[in-house]
């Protein structure tokens, strides 16, 4: 088994952010761990929203899967405030969104959401690879003078390799 951390590599099906700085591809914008680069919600009050990115899965058996945020609220003034959450979304199949957490503050902070299993099926993760399943968040913007900044998203992946050996035709050796 192998642990490793993936980046996303392009837009997924969601971009309901209105605003990125700079002006680049959402998910240019979230793959770096600085925060000169991020999302912005720019959205209107009580406001729910979805972001997901397409991430290049390596081919293997996955057993865990950690996606991590790093998001404040913009202004966080008069008491109001917005609120984010890790979101999980399959083409075809749907999207599960754990349970919001208020972004009081305007300190950037970490939120980590770890998935021992597929939280869309509940069923063990198995075979992913490519850009099988996409991993975002889901937010909600309380008012008009309010705003989610997002500036990362990765994953930590645990997962099993599949065999790279070339074919083995019964009875030879390699």
């Amino acid at each position: 088994m192998v642990t490793v951390y993936l980046r996303p590599v392009a837009n997924g099906t969601y971009q309901q952010c209105y605003g990125a700085s700079p002006p680049n591809a959402h998910w240019y914008n979230v793959s770096d761990s600085t925060t000169g680069s991020y999302v912005q919600s720019s959205r209107s009050g009580g406001t729910t929203l979805y972001e997901t990115y397409k991430f290049n899965f390596p081919p293997g058996v996955y057993s865990q899967i950690k996606l991590t945020l790093y998001a404040k609220d913009l202004y966080g003034t008069y008491g109001h405030y917005s609120n984010i959450g890790g979101y999980v979304y399959k083409s075809g199949v749907g999207g599960h969104a754990e349970s919001l957490e208020a972004l009081y503050d305007t300190k950037w902070t970490y939120y980590t959401y770890t998935y021992n299993q597929n939280p869309i099926t509940d069923t063990a993760w198995g075979m992913l690879s490519g850009d099988a399943v996409e991993f975002g968040f889901k937010g909600w913007q309380c008012c008009n003078n309010e705003s989610i900044l997002v500036a990362e998203v990765y994953l930590q992946v645990t997962y099993t390799p599949l065999a790279s050996a070339g074919a083995q035709i019964i009875g030879l050796p390699w």
